[in-house]
């Protein structure tokens, strides 16, 4: 893989930062990768591959690419970190892929940036308007006085990760883009930080595949733009997704996301430590962020939560059990009922584990029913996982017999 050509162009509120990328030993097109930045002149990053690097490590390994190729300058310590994040994503996805355990990419680059001048402490975070990040935001604004250096400034708004592709029962990308930007921007004003909006066709490169995104890209993804804002901010804070005793291998994980750091640009995984109905009791007094709460990815123009999904279902009962879902209006309606739950809630792989913690939450409040429904909807979710023959199989041959199976049964076809 070739990552070469890097450009850059602003406007007096937009600036743009883009670089080519081609493939070498994959058989898939070169792809012009850009990063749209809203914001005042300042935070782009133009001087080095940084961020393209970071967001082609993970594609490149996944694609069995031998190299990534900078044509350009990149930071030898961010280098030394993505072998390792790199080690990390094969350690885990060896078997998925057919790869050999410690395989990895080569970097190679034209030339290596010494220590630049310090810049000024200057701090952000990735935000989605989600109860995670909102925790984020409340946490640190909470504990930190006005003028420390930890303090964030700035929340960054994406396009292109959980909204991707065509919406038409949504509105288009750009309606919706921006209708959920003005969203945030309520919740920026009321806590007097900067909002970046960001437009990058960063999943092209490789990340089309919503489960791959998922599974190992998406915390280089959110990388890669905390570094082309490396102009102006030293820190990033990007909001856990789990409790640290439900951590599993996935794409943002507490081991992985410092990982994607350089020298001068830190990037944080935060609130591990804290369970998600622990979040929605910490921000539950916060009216301007329960007001603009985003949760669903299929929200649009007008419309923040379609209130049915499985993300929304879960997200009422959490407010439920704070006694803050008729307090809000995000959703299309706030009904929740035994119907809905039934036919409606179903726990996936990323959701299980705030299950279980909902389930003791509801009977703490006092949501029998609820609980009993929801402990119900657990166990057919393990009972499906048990009667994955072909996933036990695949199981026990990957952590006992190291993929022989595998390899005995592709080598008889």
């Amino acid at each position: 893989m070739r990552v070469f050509n890097l450009q850059t162009s602003s406007t007096t509120d937009l600036q743009t930062l883009s670089a080519s990328v081609a493939w070498e030993d994959s058989d898939r097109p070169t792809v012009d990768v850009f990063f749209r930045i809203y914001a005042e002149e300042g935070f782009v990053n133009a001087v080095d591959y940084n961020a393209f690097l970071v967001a082609c490590v993970i594609p490149a390994l996944h694609y069995r690419e031998r190299r990534i190729r900078i044509e350009g300058a990149v930071c030898p310590w961010l280098v030394d970190n993505l072998l390792t994040m790199m080690a990390y994503m094969n350690h885990w996805y060896w078997y998925e892929h057919q790869r050999q355990p410690g395989e990895e990419v080569s970097i190679e680059a034209m030339h290596y940036v010494s220590h630049p001048a310090p810049l000024p402490s200057r701090t952000g975070m990735f935000f989605s308007g989600g109860v995670d990040s909102l925790y984020t935001l409340r946490k640190n604004q909470m504990t930190l006085p006005v003028g420390h250096a930890g303090r964030i400034q700035d929340l960054i708004f994406l396009h292109g990760f959980d909204s991707y592709g065509n919406r038409p029962k949504q509105g288009t990308e750009e309606e919706s883009f921006w209708y959920f930007v003005k969203e945030c921007q309520a919740i920026a004003d009321d806590a007097q930080v900067n909002i970046i909006p960001v437009w990058t066709n960063l999943r092209n490169v490789g990340m089309e595949d919503t489960g791959l995104f998922i599974r190992e890209c998406c915390g280089a993804a959110l990388g890669a733009v905390a570094h082309v804002l490396s102009g102006r901010l030293t820190d990033v804070l990007i909001a856990s997704s789990d409790h640290l005793s439900d951590i599993v291998p996935y794409g943002s994980t507490p081991l992985t996301d410092p990982r994607l750091s350089s020298f001068t640009l830190h990037i944080h995984h935060d609130a591990e430590r804290i369970r998600r109905i622990e979040k929605v009791k910490a921000f539950a007094d916060w009216q301007v962020g329960l007001a603009h709460l985003r949760v669903c990815f299929s929200g649009g123009p007008g419309t923040l939560n379609c209130g049915e999904c499985e993300k929304c279902i879960r997200t009422k009962l959490a407010l439920l059990c704070v006694d803050r879902l008729k307090g809000t209006k995000v959703f299309k309606n706030n009904d929740l009922n035994i119907g809905l739950l039934l036919k409606e809630f179903t726990p996936t792989d990323s959701s299980i584990t705030h299950v279980v913690e909902l389930i003791d939450a509801l009977r703490q409040a006092g949501h029998v029913t609820f609980a009993r429904i929801v402990t119900l909807k657990r166990w057919q979710y393990y009972a499906m996982k048990m009667a994955d023959f072909r996933g036990c199989i695949t199981w026990v041959d990957k952590h006992l017999f190291s993929g022989k199976l595998k390899l005995w049964y592709h080598g008889s076809q």
